[in-house]
């Protein structure tokens, strides 16, 4: 039990850094919120979830304690282990009080909500060079730690290839002879994506030069 003898200099709690508005949900990753906060005395921190949504009616904010999914719930620091899609929305804020200073308040910073971008990829797209649609870009693949793209034409050949792909395919080939460049015809063709340890994910792509 800790007793107070108010001979430590106390003043009112204030949260001078707030943590991000939102946080990404990445498979595989830690989720790493963090404030900062000034007092003369010693503060102490209490981090909440409210699960509910932001537009629900009556948010209920719980405190959270160490474990499985949390570290460093009664510090400046709070880990978010191993988070997942179902967590999508949740909303999570500190409190914090200094001891020392007891007329003072209770401060709370400001919210960072749990945000997952799902898998979404184009049937088509259309390297013209007009700024518009010139790569193909796979959202929710930032999702990934690893992730591995293979692109096929109608004849089964391998005409691209890359691991860790980052929405950069332009339509360009590194197999040389399609009219003396390596910019692919339009066409349909043939992708594999490969996803951590999950099934293939296979499908068509129309791309579409003009």
């Amino acid at each position: 039990m800790v007793i107070l003898d108010f001979l430590e200099q106390g003043s009112q709690v204030e949260i001078i850094i707030n943590p991000a508005s939102r946080a990404a949900i990445l498979s595989g990753r830690n989720i790493i919120l963090q404030v900062e906060a000034t007092s003369l005395g010693t503060i102490n921190y209490q981090w909440q979830v409210n699960k509910s949504g932001p537009t629900a009616k009556g948010i209920q904010w719980q405190n959270i304690d160490n474990g499985s999914l949390y570290l460093g719930t009664k510090s400046e620091k709070l880990i978010i282990r191993n988070p997942n899609s179902n967590m999508q929305g949740w909303s999570y804020r500190v409190i914090a009080f200094s001891p020392c200073y007891v007329c003072g308040d209770v401060v709370e910073s400001e919210p960072t909500e749990l945000y997952f971008t799902p898998l979404s990829i184009p049937k088509a797209f259309s390297p013209n060079g007009d700024g518009f649609n010139d790569t193909w870009v796979i959202e929710g693949l930032e999702n990934y730690i690893r992730n591995k793209l293979t692109i096929y034409n109608r004849w089964e050949t391998k005409v691209y290839e890359k691991v860790n792909y980052n929405n950069d395919w332009d339509g360009s080939s590194y197999i040389s002879g399609f009219g003396g460049t390596n910019n692919l015809p339009d066409g349909i063709y043939f992708y594999i994506l490969e996803l951590d340890n999950e099934k293939p994910i296979t499908g068509y792509i129309y791309l579409k030069n003009q």
